[in-house]
């Protein structure tokens, strides 16, 4: 059926058909609007639950450096205690061979495993990016290394003065045993002497353990006193050579051990204190950032 207003014709159901052309297009457009929001909205939701979730990482792995740190430094503090102990009693008896007490810890190395930009950048995070913060950051890696490089030439020289001292020790008990087989030629010189000094001699090797600077006192120096106010004869000359053979021998002991206190267990003392505690301070700072 066709209608007529004036000079225009409209096919019957022509307005219906662009009416649901137009609507459906619109609904088209709001459509694609609707999935780009909540496109836009899920992008932004979950690039936020990532930096949530990373921010989250980096405070679990700076927490768990500070545990680490934590029993680090205390470890280096009880090391550094047992050197110190083991200086005074060198210092109280610089002939005897005396050995630190170790304490066996892994958690300086395990440190070095938590993935370093990890930590940086979990530093940045809570204490922030300036440039008072990163020289912060280098002076704790820097205080780090200094402490563990430290220990390691600690050990370093006490392994050295301790195959040292057992050479020495080693090369006096050879000695001494020469010395032991020449002793009867004394008697040439005064039987008194011989006896008295071989006496000396028997009880202080059998002694257990021996106490070499009993032996240094009691025996060499004495004997060498002793022995020197006899007339100067070619047994007397041999005597004092061979005393002196042992008295140097048990200064290069004592010297070597002396030293190896001087050179490393004092040293060590002044320069591990002071990192110590700013290290100890450092890691309040992130325990307070941190409030755990």
């Amino acid at each position: 059926m066709i209608f007529r207003f004036g000079e225009h014709y409209y096919l019957e159901g022509a307005s219906s058909f662009w009416e649901t052309l137009i609507i459906t297009i619109i609904g088209a457009f709001l459509g694609i609007l609707g999935s780009l929001y909540i496109f836009r909205k899920t992008i932004r939701h979950d690039h936020k639950a990532s930096l949530l979730s990373r921010e989250s990482y980096l405070k679990d792995r700076l927490f768990f450096l500070s545990l680490l740190l934590e029993d680090a430094l205390e470890t280096v503090a009880k090391q550094k205690g047992y050197f110190v102990e083991q200086g005074e009693i060198i210092k109280g008896s610089p002939f005897e061979l005396t050995l630190p007490k170790l304490v066996v810890s892994q958690h300086l190395n395990r440190i070095r495993t938590i993935d370093s930009q990890d930590v940086f950048q979990g530093f940045t995070l809570l204490f922030g990016s300036d440039e008072n913060n990163i020289e912060k950051y280098k002076e704790f890696l820097g205080r780090l290394d200094f402490i563990d490089q430290r220990l390691q030439q600690v050990m370093v020289g006490n392994e050295k003065h301790i195959k040292t001292s057992i050479t020495l020790r080693t090369k006096f008990k050879s000695i001494a045993d020469n010395f032991y087989s020449i002793m009867p030629g004394l008697i040439a010189v005064d039987n008194s002497l011989y006896e008295k000094y071989l006496d000396i001699f028997n009880q202080l090797l059998l002694e257990k353990p021996l106490n070499i600077e009993s032996f240094y006192n009691e025996f060499c120096v004495s004997m060498f006193e002793e022995v020197k106010q006899q007339p100067p004869t070619e047994v007397v000359q041999r005597f004092i050579y061979e005393i002196r053979t042992l008295t140097t021998t048990l200064d290069e002991l004592r010297y070597n051990n002396l030293y190896y206190v001087d050179s490393e267990i004092s040293v060590l003392e002044k320069e591990i204190q002071p990192q110590l505690e700013k290290l100890l301070e450092f890691n309040k700072e992130i325990k307070e950032k941190l409030s755990y």
